[in-house]
């Protein structure tokens, strides 16, 4: 067993799964004051309170991964943009209960987030993601993931346009891309009449193919 001093020096814990975890397993980061590197993915009963409280007892948390942690959401963000000044890197893909609003307050007050995972998060949409389009808005953000967030792939390219440093990871969900390529449904009178030619047309065949067959017998 790591002693209790040594839990206190360490900077990297690492627990990922899916699952629930034990009370003293959530709690023990805040006993880790040198803390900068933190995964919990996967732990199905992780709370916005567990984050903050953690986040709280951590000031010096660099790298964050809570990807697939269905029970985090905009307090987690903001505690996130409130109380973890140095954090560089934030993963959250999954976490579906992130909306706009925490998602806005983090970009507005970050000024050291270099990378944003937000994959799966279908509640944020252009509503935080456009102000990005300005330079001066996490000005460091080198990387941002929002394949199947709720945004548009023109903003992106907007985007892309004014942040050439800044890498947007985004695809386009096989439905909408199906949809896409489609061919639009008639609708019913366009059809009925679509019936209506076709059998006169081969009616207006018929005569022709009879006289023919006459003529060669």
């Amino acid at each position: 067993h790591t002693s209790p001093h040594k839990h206190r020096m360490l900077e990297t814990v690492n627990i990922t799964g899916r699952g629930c975890l034990r009370a003293e397993v959530l709690a023990m980061p805040t006993r880790m004051p040198n803390l900068k590197s933190l995964s919990f993915s996967g732990a199905a009963n992780l709370t916005d309170a567990h984050v903050e409280h953690i986040l709280r007892g951590c000031p010096d948390m660099q790298y964050l991964n809570l990807a697939m942690c269905g029970g985090v959401g905009d307090g987690t963000v903001n505690a996130a943009a409130q109380l973890a000044p140095r954090l560089a890197t934030l993963i959250l893909g999954g976490c579906s209960r992130i909306t706009d609003a925490s998602v806005a307050n983090l970009l507005r007050t970050s000024t050291v987030l270099v990378d944003l995972d937000l994959t799966g998060c279908g509640a944020v949409t252009a509503a935080s993601i456009a102000q990005l389009a300005h330079a001066e808005v996490a000005p460091n953000l080198l990387s941002l993931a929002l394949t199947g967030c709720d945004v548009s792939s023109g903003l992106v390219h907007r985007i892309g346009l004014e942040r050439k440093a800044l890498t947007v990871t985004f695809k386009r969900s096989k439905q909408r891309s199906s949809n896409a390529t489609q061919k639009p449904e008639q609708p019913p009178n366009a059809r009925r009449r679509t019936d209506q030619q076709q059998r006169r047309q081969e009616d207006q065949d018929a005569p022709h193919q009879t006289a023919h067959e006459q003529d060669t017998s």
